[in-house]
């Protein structure tokens, strides 16, 4: 460099200084893309690359088309196959045919068309060109594609029912990529603020009921996602986090996992996710949306007493077949959607299979070892002398679903799931107690939903639905000696039916006022048996059994009276036969919209839980592999768990700036945990609360190709069990601080995200923890009887193997990083994306848990560490 360069600059190594102009010159070039009538680009291309193209001079002469007439051949070729309404066809080195792909046509108009608000696509629009007379239709994507005689005067009528009309001239279509048309709804007059764009394209908020909703399809990949894992990709909300790094394992708002609930196409699903929590359970190629509730949910969804999860298919006739196929490190899925009867009915399956565990694949390997930290399994690598006999860990799911179109008024869709799960552990333990152990674990969620949905007119609709869901979760175990003789086995069954009746109908007032009122019917049949035999013929075996039924009535109403005011209330009145009880909850959401640009909301009520969790029984086989059994609330040991919350704040939206900042508190009581010291006795369980508030603030700024966002919750949850302590103590999920500072950025083909998490540690509660997952006492404490925590930073006492926290154990931070490109060539009808993500980059040590042990000699600490470094590639095709 010459003595002009900045001193800045002179710091840096010349091939940095290259890279940053080469990517400059890059960013900063002009296309040499045009619109230019297309015979002189043919004679253009003809003359540079001396070569011969064949064609009807009558139609080409005619249509514009935006092209680049300076790139290569081969460039020049995809952009005619992608661009215009001709196709291009090698005859030989020297010579093309040029042909037009529809006969009478020579201009290619294509695109999308979506809802203004919600960014849904709007399946059967239609697209009528005035000149020509010509009418097509969207397809279940909302894509189109028309062919026309083109004419200067032309005009293009875009409409769909419920929708305003919008026209454009036929030359706005004259640009290399497909337009994207949306349409405003007619239906109801909404609040400007009623969806927009949250983190990043395809997430956005409703202010209605203060929900978001993702759109799989549409999103840009979230970092370290690389399969879009749909739970997974939840933690970069504002509220919503993984305590333990597990999907499975959501906490929204200090609620606990089996409190959300997470429903497939109406259905339930009580499987926490693949391989021990740590995949979703759920096919993201299959998904349509997913709409999240975080605090308020309309009085229409109930049943538990935390968030709501709706993961939703497509729900629109398919006209043509389309295929995806994707893979990766961790497991391979097919995906298939097929019409039936044009118009009128279409199917699709979706299949997911693990790969097989003894590839030892890196992202199978790093989950395994976090799941499998400090159990058999985990010490039989360690210990055994031949090793382990086998190790089989594997998962799949069906995801499969039929739309009918019957008429033009009604449709009819059924869906079924099928997720399993399945263990096969055998080990010899020869050093030390000279047996046998062979365990089985199988969880399973099936489950079928049938929806009948009717127009009956503009203003009234009804939705009838039947749903079956089925949990089931066993464990068996058999030990032998070295004579192969049993010296005993076990078995560990839980199982959870859930059926549904359910109707609503919705009344369209005026476009200001909608009502929505309904009956839901629940008949809930839980099970929990638990057999042991030995080679003394003792025999053991206890029982849980237990039926019911819920019967609901609900009422919602939502109203905008005033240009800067919105209602949302609801009632839920709940009778619980086994108890014959009644538990009502109210519900209600308001908005202020005191500026274009600033938004007050406010939101407040009940919500009960009849069937739940309960921690300290499991039917946990492989030690420290924790799956809290499901049971029916009844009079005496597991009360219906009753929760309220309240939440306020404001919502900014300016230029590509949002900020959403809210405040909340939740109160859930009746939680239940089973007592150590007499868990057959007359009091085998114990019961208590939690309370959690805390705020959640979320900034970000979007460019054309950039969303940069940053979000921070500050809270505190605290729980209450006399029986485990006089005085209350942090919850076993409480992270005081939770921040993540995450961008995306694409650039035409490309795709990159970046995100850093960091969370406070979560507390130790040495002993707590350990009475709260797997038994306390049945008698409360007293006053005093447990020390209270060491100030902040002090460690315990040191043990042979690390440091027992008293406070809190450290904190928690990882960067998780991702990249995609998309291809497709030129003359193919398919597309790729090929993509790698890396989970927690620099292999950070997060501590989750610590498990002391007392034997012969020092005792010894053990950290129970989240997820590790976790790479992985994936590739998908589309047809």
């Amino acid at each position: 460099m010459n003595g002009n360069t900045p001193s800045y600059l002179r710091q840096w190594p010349r091939p940095i200084l290259a890279l940053v102009f080469l990517l400059f010159f890059s960013f900063s070039s002009v296309s040499q893309s045009r619109v230019v009538n297309f015979e002189k680009a043919i004679v253009a291309i003809q003359k540079k690359h001396a070569i011969t193209f064949s064609y009807d001079r009558d139609i080409v002469s005619k249509a514009p088309v935006f092209i680049d007439t300076t790139t290569s051949l081969e460039r020049f070729i995809q952009q005619v196959n992608e661009r215009t309404a001709f196709m291009a066809d090698k005859i030989d080195a020297n010579h093309y045919l040029l042909k037009p792909k529809k006969s009478g046509g020579n201009f290619l108009v294509r695109g999308y068309i979506e809802d203004e608000k919600t960014t849904e696509p709007i399946y059967s629009a239609s697209i009528l060109s005035k000149a020509t007379k010509k009418v097509s239709f969207t397809d279940e994507n909302g894509y189109f594609h028309i062919i026309l005689t083109y004419s200067e005067n032309d005009t293009l009528v875009f409409s769909s029912a419920g929708y305003e009309k919008k026209i454009f001239v036929v030359n706005d279509f004259l640009k290399p990529s497909p337009a994207n048309i949306k349409l405003k709804s007619t239906l109801m007059e909404l609040s400007e603020y009623t969806v927009m764009a949250y983190l990043t394209t395809g997430i956005n908020y409703e202010a209605l009921d203060n929900s978001i909703i993702i759109r799989p399809k549409k999103a840009n990949v979230l970092t370290g996602m690389t399969d879009n894992d749909l739970l997974g990709a939840l933690d970069a909300l504002p509220g919503i986090s993984m305590p333990d790094g597990k999907p499975g394992n959501l906490n929204i708002r200090g609620s606990s996992p089996d409190q959300t609930m997470v429903t497939f196409d109406n259905i339930p699903v009580y499987q926490k996710g693949h391989l021990f929590g740590t995949v979703s359970a759920f096919n993201s190629n299959m998904v349509d949306n997913v709409k999240v509730y975080r605090s308020f949910v309309s009085a229409n969804h109930g049943g538990r007493a935390g968030g709501l999860i709706e993961i939703n298919s497509p729900s629109e006739v398919a006209n043509k077949t389309a295929f995806t196929f994707s893979a990766s490190m961790l497991d391979a899925s097919l995906y298939t959607h097929v019409p039936i009867v044009k118009n009128k009915a279409s199917f699709f399956i979706s299949g997911r299979k693990s790969l097989p565990y003894e590839w030892n694949l890196p992202p199978m390997v790093s989950m395994s070892n976090f799941a499998f930290q400090y159990t058999e399994v985990n010490a039989a690598f360690k210990n055994n002398v031949n090793g382990i006999k086998k190790l089989n860990p594997n998962y799949d799911d069906i995801h499969a679903k039929i739309i009918v179109n019957a008429g033009k008024k009604h449709k009819l869709e059924v869906s079924g799931l099928v997720n399993n799960d399945n263990m096969d552990f055998y080990f010899l333990e020869e050093k030390i107690s000279k047996l046998y152990s062979e365990s089985k674990m199988h969880l399973s969620n099936t489950g079928l939903n049938s929806t009948f949905s009717s127009e009956w007119s503009k203003r009234f609709t009804t939705n009838i639905s039947l749903t079956g869901s089925k949990f089931l979760q066993r464990a068996g175990s058999n030990v032998y000696n070295l004579k192969n003789k049993l010296i005993i086995d076990s078995e560990y069954e839980n199982e959870v039916d859930d059926l549904r009746a359910f109707i609503q109908a919705n009344l369209n007032i005026n476009e200001k006022n909608r009502l929505t009122f309904g009956y839901d019917l629940h008949h809930y049949n839980t099970t929990y048996i638990k057999q042991s035999n030995d080679s003394t013929n003792t025999s053991l075996k206890s029982e849980y059994l237990k039926a019911g039924e819920i019967h609901t009535a609900f009422i919602n109403y939502i109203s905008l009276p005033l240009k800067w005011f919105d209602l949302n209330a609801g009632l839920r009145v709940n009778y619980f036969k086994p108890l014959s009880r009644m538990y009502v909850e109210p519900r209600l959401c308001l908005g202020f919209k005191l500026t274009n640009k600033l938004r007050l909301k406010f939101s407040g009520g009940y919500q009960n839980q009849f069937v739940a969790q309960v921690s300290g029984v499991s039917i946990e086989d492989i030690g420290g592999i924790e799956n809290p059994l499901w049971m029916l609330a009844d009079k005496v040991d597991v009360p219906v768990v009753s929760s309220y919350q309240a939440s306020g704040g404001i919502v900014y939206q300016n230029k590509g700036w949002l900020i959403d900042m809210e405040g909340y508190y939740r109160f859930a009581n009746n939680l239940t945990s089973v007592s150590l010291t007499d868990p057959n006795g007359p009091r085998p369980y114990i019961h208590g609360s939690v309370q959690t508030y805390g705020c959640d603030v979320l900034i970000r700024k979007s460019w054309e190709n950039i969303d940069l966002w940053t979000s921070y919750t500050i809270s505190k949850s605290m729980m209450q069990f006399d029986s485990v302590q006089a005085e209350p103590f942090y919850s076993l999920n409480d992270q005081t601080h939770i921040l993540d500072v995450a961008a995306t950025y694409h650039i035409k083909r490309w795709r990159f995200s970046l995100s850093w998490k960091y969370r406070t540690g979560l507390a130790a509660l040495p002993g707590i923890r350990n009475r709260m997952t797997a038994g306390a006492n049945s008698e409360p404490s007293q006053g005093g009887s447990t020390p209270g925590p060491p100030p902040p930073g002090s460690p315990g006492p040191v043990f042979a193997n690390g440091i027992e926290y008293k406070n809190r154990f450290p904190d928690y931070h990882s960067l998780d990083a991702f990249i995609g490109y998309e291809f497709q060539p030129a003359t193919a009808n398919w597309k790729g994306t090929l993509g790698a993500s890396a989970i927690n980059c620099y292999n950070q040590k997060n501590i989750i848990g610590q498990i002391p042990q007392f034997g012969s000699g020092k005792p010894t600490i053990n950290n129970r560490y989240s997820l590790g470094f976790t790479p992985n590639v994936v590739l998908t095709i589309k047809f």
